[in-house]
């Protein structure tokens, strides 16, 4: 059936996605984050979606950046850190996410 290759495909995809971030290829460690956090991933384990994505920050991700600093303000499956929060707000910020420069003028 039809679905049955679009799902295989679609294993194959993000296992594809998997070792590209395991690899370090950064914009693979912010998408795999997503996936994991997502539920959309093979793990279900949630702090290792942060992992990726605060690896992928590390990288130069401006995205992965500003997801981290939301993370750490709205206490989303990290404790609530408002020194973390700010730390990779500001990073984002100079990565060139306009999201995180609008937060910090305001």
């Amino acid at each position: 059936s039809t679905h049955c290759i679009s799902s295989a495909a679609s294993d194959v995809y993000k296992r594809q996605v998997q070792s590209s971030a395991i690899a370090g290829y950064p914009r693979a460690l912010e998408y795999y984050g997503n996936l994991i956090l997502a539920g959309k991933s093979t793990s279900t384990n949630h702090r290792l979606g942060v992992v990726y994505l605060t690896e992928a920050s590390d990288k130069g991700q401006a995205k992965a950046s500003y997801k981290v600093a939301t993370m750490y303000r709205d206490g989303n499956v990290v404790s609530a850190d408002q020194q973390q929060y700010m730390y990779y707000l500001k990073r984002a910020a100079q990565q060139g996410n306009e999201e995180a420069q609008k937060e910090l003028e305001n």
